[in-house]
């Protein structure tokens, strides 16, 4: 799946151990680009974290899988984890957009557009246009 928005928080690196060794997740929070803007929590897990250098206010697309797993403290209860695999970073703008500052629009790239030298006739005026075979 995927889904774009930009980033508000970042929570440190969490560490822990677990049976398969040691493990590494961040968490960060975004919210969405959409007409009703919804903030949604994401993971990255392991060696992906090393891969990705966003910072807040960063406008990315996430792309994520969701996971569910049962409680082992309460049976029949679910969490569900929204997990990024890739984070692209939306095109930055060239000009600032900070307000007040004014920069310079680029020069539109100039067209010339050349008059015909010749003036190709579609049928000759002699004929007659009609030319269906029926």
């Amino acid at each position: 799946m995927e889904i774009s928005g930009k980033i508000i928080k970042i929570n440190p690196i969490i560490t822990g151990e677990g049976i398969n060794g040691k493990w590494r997740k961040l968490v960060f929070l975004i919210i969405t680009d959409s007409m009703y803007p919804k903030e949604i929590h994401f993971s990255i897990w392991g060696d992906r974290i090393n891969k990705f250098t966003f910072k807040v206010n960063d406008k990315v697309n996430i792309f994520f899988d969701l996971e569910s797993k049962e409680s082992k403290e309460i049976k029949g209860k679910y969490f569900l984890e929204a997990r990024a695999w890739m984070v692209k970073y939306q095109q930055q703008p060239k000009f600032s957009s900070t307000p007040g500052v004014i920069t310079p629009k680029p020069n539109p790239v100039p067209v010339t557009i050349q008059e015909p030298t010749e003036v190709i006739p579609i049928y000759d005026k002699d004929e007659s246009f009609d030319d269906l075979p029926f």
